[in-house]
C-alpha cells in the first residue's frame, strides 16, 4: 500500500493522515510518477523518469516519440503499457493513455513550453 500524492505532497484526510491509495489508482498514479519525473533528475536513481519535459511538442513526429519515452519510463512496471500519447497545445499537456492490468487510465504531463515559457 502506497500513500496518495496531491501534485507534490501526500494528500491528507479529513482526520489528517495520509489517505491510502491502492488498485489501478495505485498503479496509474505509479505510472504518472514514472513518467513525470525528470530522467536523470533523481541522483541515486539516474534511469528513473522520462524525457518526456525535454520533447518539443512541435518538432515532426513528437506524439511517436513522446509515446517511446512513456514507455521507456514505464517498463519497470510489469503490464503497463502506453496505448497513446497526444499534446493539447491550450493546455500544454501530454496526455498519455495507458493500459495495465487492472484497467485503463490517462496520465497528464506538462509539455515543454508549459516549464520553460513559449518558444
Amino acid at each position: 500500500m502506497q500513500w496518495k500524492w496531491n501534485g507534490s505532497q501526500e494528500a491528507l484526510g479529513a482526520n489528517g493522515l495520509p489517505q491510502p491509495v491502492t488498485g489501478l489508482e495505485e498503479v496509474l498514479q505509479n505510472a504518472a510518477m514514472a513518467i513525470s519525473l525528470r530522467r536523470g533528475g533523481f541522483l541515486y536513481q539516474a534511469g528513473l523518469g522520462s524525457g518526456l519535459q525535454q520533447l518539443d511538442p512541435q518538432e515532426e513526429h513528437s506524439e511517436e516519440r513522446a509515446r517511446a519515452l512513456a514507455e521507456e519510463a514505464l517498463l519497470p512496471l510489469p503490464g503497463v503499457q502506453v496505448k497513446q500519447a497526444q499534446y493539447e497545445p491550450l493546455e500544454n499537456l501530454w496526455h498519455i493513455q495507458v493500459e495495465t492490468p487492472l484497467g485503463a487510465g490517462e496520465i497528464t504531463v506538462p509539455g515543454k513550453e508549459s516549464e520553460y515559457g513559449n518558444l
